[in-house]
C-alpha cells in the first residue's frame, strides 16, 4: 500500500500533477482546435512559425504564451496522428503558405 509520503515524494520529484494538467490542455486544444485544420493548414513547420513570429514583441504575457506552447503540442500530436510525421521545413522556405 503507499503511504502519502511516497505520493507527496512522487508528485515533488516527478511533478505528475503539472504534466496531468499540461496533457489535458493539449486534448483540449486538440478536440476544440487543432483536430479541424484541413491537411493544407496542418502541413506546416509548427516550431519554425512560433520561433519566427514568437521574434516580434505582441505584447504577448504568460498566459497567450502557454496557450500558444499548448496549442503547438497539439498541431504536432494531430500531424503525427493524421500525417504520420511532424513537419520540418528543411527547405527554409515561407513557413506558412
Amino acid at each position: 500500500m503507499e503511504s502519502k509520503v511516497t505520493r507527496y515524494t512522487i508528485e515533488r520529484v516527478y511533478k505528475s500533477k503539472e504534466y496531468l494538467q499540461i496533457f489535458k490542455d493539449v486534448i483540449e486544444d486538440i478536440i476544440m482546435n487543432s483536430v479541424h485544420f484541413s491537411k493544407d493548414e496542418r502541413q506546416y513547420d509548427r516550431k519554425e512559425f512560433m520561433r519566427v513570429t514568437s521574434d516580434f514583441d505582441l505584447g504577448y504575457n504568460q498566459k497567450d504564451r502557454y496557450q500558444h506552447d499548448i496549442h503547438t503540442i497539439g498541431l504536432l500530436f494531430v500531424q503525427m496522428v493524421e500525417d504520420g510525421k511532424i513537419y520540418y521545413n528543411n527547405k527554409k522556405e515561407n513557413v506558412r503558405k
